[in-house]
């Protein structure tokens, strides 16, 4: 049976970013992935060609073209250091340029979105009925250096980031959205979170349990499990192992899980052959898995 999947956390960084001067610490997370620039620059023939080997219909990016005749479509890639213009820019990117919502750093420079002065994002995101997919950064210094021992720099880099702390930073975030009331102001906010869902699934029993049973006062309207049902939903981004995809299917709700593959990052013949291995393995019925690999994304973006 054929596998029609479309993708949603895929990356490509434009000319003016490519022939800039990186920071020291994008410069290193880079260079672990060697030859990138060619892949994450292009969106024409290569990419589609890619796709095409992945069996995606569809890439969701940070920019898109209309050269792609439908390929790609577009989040729009938000600056969250400029806090005052950001509603403004997100109305711009989704209703001038058709963009399907906004994809953000975690953090800026160690600053998490929590704080009031944010929150008129995510007003703006509620009134466009548009999802915001939050997606990890590079660690600070401070991360870096608390990452940091008797061992070669590669691995500090993979600890701070890629291999575990910038997934956890992504599920320590939403937990501070939580607890300061951003989902009781904005109650159909869309969250999306990536790498089947940064840690949260595994954890979210026990973050239920303390927050219901050990915090009494000034606590949100809805419980903590409520909220994730609700307002969040998890994608599969660069995870190719069924055990964890099953600890999400017993965690979330299937119609808020959705594919993705993390391009170029990783290989789209991976995730083709994960998805179909998935597919055979009888974790979820057809309807679910056709839900999982093209139509909740197709719902949530409205492509």
């Amino acid at each position: 049976m054929s596998i029609r999947l479309v993708g949603i956390e895929e990356h490509f960084l434009g000319r003016v970013f490519n022939e800039g001067e990186p920071s020291s610490r994008e410069a290193a997370q880079l260079k672990m992935f060697p030859g990138i620039q060619q892949y994450i620059a292009d969106l024409g023939e290569a990419r589609i060609a890619m796709m095409d080997r992945g069996a995606m219909d569809i890439q969701v990016l940070a920019e898109a073209v209309k050269a792609s005749k439908g390929w790609l479509r577009g989040f729009g890639l938000l600056s969250m250091a400029e806090v005052d213009a950001i509603p403004a820019e997100l109305e711009r990117c989704v209703k001038d340029m058709a963009f399907v919502g906004a994809q953000i750093p975690n953090h800026a420079e160690g600053v998490f979105y929590d704080g009031r002065e944010y929150w008129p994002m995510f007003a703006k995101a509620q009134e466009l009925d548009v999802p915001i997919y939050f997606y990890p950064t590079i660690p600070t210094e401070l991360e870096m250096k608390g990452a940091a021992g008797d061992y070669d720099q590669v691995a500090t880099k993979l600890i701070s980031g890629a291999a575990w702390g910038w997934h956890m930073s992504v599920g320590y975030h939403m937990l501070r959205l939580y607890c300061a009331g951003v989902f009781d102001a904005y109650p159909r906010l869309k969250i999306v979170i990536g790498h089947n869902g940064e840690g949260l699934p595994f954890m979210l029993d026990r973050i239920h349990r303390f927050f219901s049973k050990r915090w009494t006062k000034g606590k949100p309207q809805r419980d903590w499990l409520t909220v994730w049902n609700e307002n969040f939903w998890v994608t599969t981004a660069g995870m190719f192992h069924l055990g964890p995809l099953q600890c999400v299917l017993a965690m979330c709700k299937s119609d808020r899980i959705l594919y993705s593959l993390d391009y170029p990052f990783e290989d789209p013949e991976e995730g083709f052959q994960f998805m179909k291995s998935f597919q055979e393995s009888g974790m979820v019925s057809q309807e679910q898995f056709e839900k999982i690999c093209h139509g909740n994304a197709e719902r949530l973006l409205r492509l």
